[in-house]
């Protein structure tokens, strides 16, 4: 049996070790209290999922077919997936930690046996009825491994009961584990100590001083955005101004720039070829040279609505044109072809002389707008600024969108409600058809940790978190987001749909589509420290009374 990593570097799994080793290192932690499936072909390994143990009050049956029918049919819609190993984790995770570590092992006591043998005579009663499960949707159930506190468990199909099979530590001499931990991955005694790092970390900079300095003037730029766009409104509620929508759609431009500048150096300089490159340039020091203090104040600037989260996600995973029709449909915007409207505020570099910074972008990145619009010119050759391009093409797609407005206003309402409906269909995880521009979403998600840096609380600051939780939601990695969604809503207390998909373990339509689920690596942001210090005590307080 083999898996792939991201490097297309093969490793052959031989022992039961090595399939626990391979689920820790692709949850980058020891999930607790968790039933982890993980699915294979007949070569290789495919997707796993992670879902929380079952309640006593919970019907099994119930479970059992909820998850098993989690399972997709096939890889990448080719190989079939014949089976699934099922791994538990349970146990204390203190007392885990501490078998661990070389320096604090200790000799097995009979106490801690006793207790992980308790927990797994509780499992074998599962058996028959995820068996049944497995069966009803044509999966083998190949094995079902247990780790508890100190020691590790398979089945024994004679027996058809989980027997004692060694020490806990074994896990960390496999083959597979110590070939990821020589390629400098860990992983974490829990999940908040995973999600503090990740490879795209933006915060990794050469000069500490320097990324100060930028994030200080990203906030500058931000509150100098924020007066004048309340001067230019009159202090008006910004979604019932006239010239919401012209505004709004010259902030989406700025994101689509913004988000395709990430999506190229993600790209061209990925972290794990590091050493293939200039090793002085981290990832997030490339990142805050191509965008601006005054871009990226103005991209937290336009987080002043509660829509705005929406559009950005949908603008990413679809295109901007699409998300300038859904933004042209809303009705308090109608009048943007009436009186009332007023001059978009957008960075103040247009016009100016050259000697303000102007950040510029190989030909490459221009090639996302090619093609999408026989309205819009193709980009000079050589490097240029990205900002002239940006205003001209926003204006070109702003107009087209108005021109359109105007001439077919007796269609209107039917046609925007059609687009609504899209977006919310999409955002809500419901659509059939449609496979989610991953890569587009990935850069947004990274665009996101490179702005939370510079402002670290109040709205715009929630909306980023929501932004990162719907990502990792739409990816399927409810834990991740629904961590980032409680810090979001601490920030800014609004009802958004994902709240409720993430309290009810709703998962979109494409995870169980091996053409169209993502399959890559899991984290693109991080917590801050303050976060996970928080998010932690908020989990280990319940548990403790």
């Amino acid at each position: 049996m083999t898996t792939t990593s991201n490097l297309t570097t093969t490793y052959s799994l031989h022992t039961e070790e090595d399939l626990i080793a391979l689920v820790l290192h692709q949850f980058g932690y020891w999930p607790q209290e968790s039933l982890v499936l993980l699915s294979v072909t007949k070569h290789a390994v495919g997707p796993c999922i992670r879902v929380n143990l079952p309640d006593e009050q919970q019907d099994l049956e119930q479970y059992f077919d909820k998850l098993a029918n989690l399972v997709p049919a096939t890889v990448d819609g080719f190989e079939p997936i014949t089976g699934v190993f099922a791994l538990i984790f349970s146990g204390n995770a203190a007392t885990r930690e501490r078998q661990l570590s070389p320096a604090t092992r200790t000799v097995l006591h009979n106490t801690d046996l006793y207790i992980d043998n308790r927990a797994g005579i509780s499992f074998n009663q599962w058996l028959p009825t995820f068996y049944a499960a497995c069966n009803n949707v044509h999966l083998d159930l190949y094995d079902v491994l247990y780790c508890g506190s100190v020691s590790r468990w398979s089945l024994d199909r004679n027996q058809l009961a989980l027997t004692y099979r060694g020490p806990i530590e074994d896990i960390m001499h496999s083959s597979y584990y110590l070939d990821r931990v020589y390629e400098g991955r860990r992983v974490s005694a829990e999940p908040l100590s995973a999600y503090t790092q990740c490879l795209w970390d933006t915060a990794t900079s050469a000069s500490t001083n320097e990324v100060t300095e930028w994030e200080q003037a990203s906030l500058l730029w931000m509150h100098t955005f924020e007066e004048e766009l309340n001067q230019a409104t009159g202090r008006h509620t910004v979604l019932e101004h006239p010239g919401y929508y012209r505004q709004k759609s010259i902030e989406l431009c700025y994101w689509e720039s913004a988000l395709e500048a990430v999506r190229w150096v993600m790209r061209t300089y990925p972290p794990e070829n590091a050493e293939e490159h200039d090793n002085a340039i981290s990832f997030g020091d490339r990142l805050r040279s191509l965008i601006s203090p005054e871009i990226a104040g103005y991209l937290l600037c336009s987080m002043n609505t509660q829509a705005t989260p929406e559009f950005i996600l949908y603008q990413a995973a679809k295109d901007l044109p699409e998300a300038l029709g859904v933004l042209d449909g809303y009705d308090c915007m109608h009048a943007a072809c009436g009186e009332g409207s007023y001059e978009p505020v957008e960075p103040l570099c247009y016009g100016k002389p050259t000697t303000r910074r102007r950040t510029t972008l190989p030909e490459t990145f221009y090639q996302t707008f090619r093609g999408e619009s026989p309205r819009i010119g193709g980009i000079g050759h050589g490097r240029v600024s990205w900002h002239d391009w940006i205003r001209r093409t926003h204006r070109i797609l702003q107009q087209q969108i108005l021109d359109d407005t105007c001439d077919s206003s007796e269609t209107r309402p039917e046609e925007h409600i059609t687009k609504i409906d899209r977006m919310v269909e999409f955002l809500s995880g419901l659509t059939k058809d449609y496979k989610p521009a991953w890569s587009r979403l990935n850069a947004l998600e990274v665009l996101c940790n490179l702005l939370v840096h510079a402002v670290q609380s109040g709205e715009q600051y929630g909306r980023l978190r929501l932004l990162q939780a719907w990502i990792n939601w739409l990816r399927g990695g409810n834990t991740y987001a629904g961590i980032l969604a409680d810090i979001a809503r601490l920030h800014c207390d609004e009802d958004m749909p994902l709240f409720q998909a993430l309290s009810e373990s709703v998962f979109p339509l494409w995870i169980t589509d091996p053409v169209r689920c993502w399959r890559g690596d899991l984290y693109f942001s991080t917590l801050l420290p303050h976060e996970a210090t928080a998010a932690k005590v908020e989990t280990i307080e319940p548990k403790a009374g």
